[in-house]
């Protein structure tokens, strides 16, 4: 009988995962209700149902139960971590159990776990639909302390996210509240509050097996928060931070995964050093997205953290080798921004393509798309990795490759 390994979503972040798993010589499963994904081709077996839809995905998992072997779920890049625990529930898999992807996934919940074991957080209110009516959400406002930031508590890219250093009108508040809830997942209803920090942003990616923690690397997030919406404009790997402050946040991850009781499969973080030290914004049973593990990271070091991550849900050792940095490269990543409208005309030209200034370039829109307000880092228009020997010669290349693309908007 074929082994299988189901992956969530089948976009460009989940593609390396669908060839690692059949180099590892299984057969993949793709689920993502985009039926012109890439993966739908590559992938053995797919079905358009929607990740976030649980229901639906735990029906497909009874009637697979019955019929295929499925020896793992593996998660890359997107944040359906609780339909994913769910699934692998009712096949007793070896994925993080449905408590820690729910306490992980939904940010109030995750700010309660904190506060509960004491860990370093901001301070934060929950605010409810009902929260919305005047009297109530007037008493909100004049009790609020500046600088805030207000979230929603369950969707990526920094959907729904609002910075205000300076008080604004009670209209706008409330209009940012009001889209905060509206822009999480679930429909909770809910949106959050909290303390505005201000700092350097990092990814840590990390894997367990067997409670142990396997390092796997630290990048460097650069964010424009300037227009009052967080934005991130690039990603450096490796970090620039030294040694021994990666080691002391490696350890301080290591304290939550101790805490949630992680076992087995990835848990990344995203941390964000203060001047009261660094302080862990969010953190999911899941390896990145942003094209960190999947192309950056591998361009920068030649890790496979897809492949190490696989044989830790896999109760495979994981090969050492994986983890290692063999070239000893930086990359970055970054963006074009483009003015609104629609795009009328994408150009790269021969320069960059003949001397291979870049490693990779995706594009998230095309001719005809519309180019909208960057509001949130789901509105960027392409991602461009490049690599070099050195720091300054990596961005020498990044801003040469940029100039030699057109995006013409009409």
């Amino acid at each position: 009988m074929d082994n299988y390994i189901w992956i969530f979503g089948g976009g460009q972040l989940q593609k390396p995962a669908v060839l690692e798993a059949k180099l590892l010589g299984y057969k993949t499963i793709v689920t993502d209700k985009n039926l012109k994904c890439v993966c739908n081709k590559i992938s053995d077996k797919f079905f358009p149902v929607d990740i976030f839809d649980i229901k639906e995905n735990l029906k497909l998992a009874k009637k697979l139960k019955k019929k295929l072997n499925i020896n793992a779920i593996f998660l890359c890049g997107i944040d359906c971590t609780v339909t994913a625990a769910s699934v692998s529930k009712i096949l007793n898999l070896n994925y993080p159990i449905l408590s820690q992807a729910k306490i992980t996934h939904n940010k109030f919940l995750f700010r309660k776990f904190q506060k509960r074991k004491k860990f370093f957080y901001p301070n934060f209110i929950k605010v409810e639909l009902s929260d919305l009516k005047k009297k109530k959400l007037i008493k909100i406002y004049n009790n609020l302390s500046l600088p805030l930031i207000i979230k929603n508590v369950d969707s990526s890219a920094s959907r729904g996210t609002f910075i205000f250093k300076e008080k604004p009108s009670f209209n706008v508040f409330k209009e940012s509240v009001t889209e905060a809830i509206k822009s999480s997942k679930s429909k909770c209803g809910y949106c959050i509050i909290e303390d505005y920090f201000e700092g350097t942003e990092h990814t840590v990616e990390t894997i367990y097996q067997n409670s142990k923690q396997l390092k796997c690397f630290i990048t460097d997030r650069y964010f424009d928060h300037s227009n009052g919406f967080a934005i991130e404009r690039g990603l450096l790997s490796p970090s620039k931070l030294n040694q021994k402050y990666q080691n002391r946040i490696f350890k301080l991850v290591d304290t939550y995964a101790k805490n949630l009781k992680i076992i087995n499969g990835p848990l990344k973080a995203d941390i964000l050093l203060t001047s009261k030290g660094p302080m862990v914004i969010e953190m999911t049973v899941r390896l990145s997205g942003g094209y960190d593990c999947q192309y950056l990271v591998p361009s920068a070091s030649g890790k496979n953290i897809i492949r190490a991550a696989l044989q830790s849900l896999l109760n495979i050792k994981v090969e050492k080798y994986l983890l290692k940095d063999h070239k000893k490269k930086f990359s970055l990543s970054g963006s074009i921004w483009p003015k609104q409208g629609i795009i009328d005309k994408i150009k790269i030209s021969d320069q960059i393509k003949k001397f291979k200034d870049y490693d990779h370039i995706f594009f998230t829109k095309g001719v005809g798309d519309k180019v909208r307000n960057y509001t949130n880092c789901a509105e960027r228009v392409c991602f461009i990795i490049c690599s070099s020997n050195s720091f300054a010669s990596v961005k020498k290349k990044f801003n040469k490759t940029i100039k030699n693309i057109k995006i013409k908007i009409k």
